[in-house]
């Protein structure tokens, strides 16, 4: 029996599939790193015994400015991530970035802040109404689960 063009032609494409989805396998190109957004919990700040006002007093907070004109918010989004970067590789805990926005920031301003902490893999960032916090390097704390009553 003889095997034709056509039939090898399929053999390539299975065997390159297979091969493709062992390596996306291999790399966790399906892993999907979940983010959630969302606003000051006042219970999660009782539970923790503090709130956030005190845990930034205890902070060095460096703090940048947007003012919507877009080439200098293009600027400071670069001085942001670099900033983060440098907190980072130093694994300095006690350092806290603060992006504080105008009235007149669009609101891919806020999504560009969320992308550049997800693409530096930052641990926590908290937006509050136009200040959006972030702590690129934190230590883990445990959460105290609430007494059942």
């Amino acid at each position: 029996m003889k095997i034709s063009q056509f039939n090898y032609f399929w053999l390539l494409i299975i065997i390159f599939t297979c091969a493709s989805i062992l390596w996306f396998l291999k790399k966790d190109a399906f892993k999907t790193y979940g983010i959630e957004i969302g606003y000051r919990d006042k219970n999660l700040e009782k539970r923790l015994g503090c709130n956030l006002e005190e845990y930034l007093k205890s902070k060095s907070i460096t703090s940048f400015n947007l003012d919507g004109n877009k080439k200098n918010d293009d600027d400071i989004f670069i001085a942001f991530q670099s900033q983060i970067k440098k907190i980072k590789d130093a694994s300095n805990y006690n350092q806290v970035l603060h992006l504080q926005f105008s009235k007149k920031s669009k609101y891919e301003d806020f999504i560009r802040a969320i992308e550049i902490c997800k693409l530096e893999k930052c641990e926590t960032y908290i937006p509050d109404g136009y200040n959006f916090w972030v702590i690129p390097a934190s230590k883990k704390v445990k959460i105290k689960k609430p007494m059942p009553k």
